[in-house]
């Protein structure tokens, strides 16, 4: 798994502009609070949220659309930096 993340991970041309980036907003008139595990700003200054994962795969490119936990994310990114992300992925170190 290591191998495989270090491999990815120098492959990588995005800048990690955080990781394990507290979050804190209100939605609704309710606080949401967390941590994100990574999130990157691309060359063209897009961002990107990466949740990692250590167990195998259960979300699809389909199903990820409606994971409540990424689009809490994706929230957070867009309260913090004022733009959306450009994707929100899962990566399954296995």
């Amino acid at each position: 798994m290591l191998d495989t993340y270090l491999a990815w991970n120098e492959r990588n041309e995005n800048e990690i502009i955080g990781a394990e980036m507290k979050f804190a907003f209100t939605l609704n008139g309710r606080s949401v609070t967390g941590f994100i595990d990574r999130v990157e700003r691309t060359p063209l200054g897009e961002y990107i949220v990466l949740d990692y994962k250590t167990g195998y795969p259960t979300e699809s490119k389909n199903t990820i659309k409606q994971n409540i936990q990424m689009n809490v994310y994706t929230l957070a990114v867009l309260d913090k930096f004022a733009s959306l992300p450009q994707c929100a992925s899962l990566y399954y170190v296995k």
